[in-house]
């Protein structure tokens, strides 16, 4: 099963079958929809599908007003699994994590306007998993850092004259609020993120 963080859906006749998989990077959503179609094979240890826009030029380092074609080029492209130690099956997709940051990305090849270059050497990638802080409403004791950061309620960063700094994770208009939740009615709807 998809976590909140790589939204996704998977068959209601087999959660196993994973029909699509979505991560986001500053704002922008790259989503691969799995077809009988896909060419597969294996790269370092992940099972690759490469989709219908394999091959195409995908260049989000430019200003945002050039890169819409690279952003369509980006959908159906590339996404890795990694093997489920249990079932042996390929069925967790494989997300980036932009080191600083919280951008999830589906290879390393990719960048975006205004950030430095990810260039798969592991110096803008996050290598080693982060910490399960909980949730919002319900963060870990595990952890005594994990209130702060699940309800930071402001921007991280400074504002700069290449971007907004990004919200902090309960301003996140893609966040999943339970029905029952204390805090969500004391923030700002129609929030952009």
């Amino acid at each position: 099963m998809l976590d909140q963080a790589t939204p996704g859906r998977v068959s209601l006749k087999s959660p196993e079958a994973i029909i699509s998989v979505m991560l986001y990077a500053h704002g922008l959503e790259f989503r691969f929809d799995l077809q009988p179609t896909d060419a597969v094979g294996t790269v370092a240890g992940f099972e690759e599908h490469r989709g219908r826009n394999y091959g195409k030029e995908v260049d989000i380092s430019l200003k945002a007003s050039q890169c819409d074609t690279s952003v369509q080029n980006a959908q159906s492209n590339l996404i890795r699994f990694y093997r489920d130690p249990q079932t042996k099956n390929f069925t967790h997709p494989v997300a980036y994590i932009e080191r600083g940051g919280h951008e999830m990305w589906p290879t390393t090849a990719w960048s975006y306007y205004g950030a430095q270059k990810h260039d798969g050497q592991g110096a803008n990638i996050l290598t080693a998993t982060p910490p399960n802080l909980g949730e919002v409403e319900h963060p870990l004791s595990d952890y005594p850092w994990a209130l702060p950061i699940l309800r930071f309620n402001g921007c991280w960063g400074a504002y700069g004259s290449l971007n907004d700094s990004p919200p902090g994770p309960p301003l996140h208009g893609q966040w999943a609020w339970p029905g029952d939740s204390s805090i969500e009615w004391l923030l700002p709807k129609g929030r952009g993120y």
